[in-house]
């Protein structure tokens, strides 16, 4: 038995099943959603409902960090590699590819006419930025 759940499942209420396998997927964010079904004796389906937010959320939060490491200068197969990335690289690929450069440049171009326009008014002289 481990955290209160049996190998052979559980019979229980559907707030119940919902409130564990939310917990079992932030605890174990790499458990599948079969896996866990099969821990708590419900099908892949059930759990994918119950989870699908934290599911969305994780992936975002993959990839985010995929994406500051590939800013950073790291290989697509080192950010495979790192251990709180389960996504492939392939994937990597995709999103390392999907970047457009032109509204990053063009926010960034923005963003340095907004300062200047702020310490024009607020007449503060001798502003630099890289």
């Amino acid at each position: 038995m481990e955290g209160g759940i049996t190998q052979q499942g559980l019979n229980m209420r559907t707030m119940d099943t919902r409130h564990t396998a939310r917990m079992l997927r932030e605890r174990h964010p790499e458990w599948s959603e079969e896996y866990i079904g099969k821990r708590l004796n419900r099908g892949q389906s059930t759990i994918q409902e119950h989870i699908k937010d934290i599911i969305q959320r994780q992936r975002a939060t993959e990839h985010s960090l995929a994406i500051r490491l590939h800013r950073l200068g790291w290989s697509h197969q080192a950010i495979a590699n790192h251990p709180q990335i389960t996504v492939t690289r392939q994937q990597i690929d995709n999103y390392a590819n999907n970047i457009d450069t032109d509204k990053i440049c063009n926010l960034f171009y923005e963003a340095h006419k907004e300062v200047d326009r702020i310490a024009e008014r607020q007449s503060i002289r001798g502003l630099s930025y890289g």
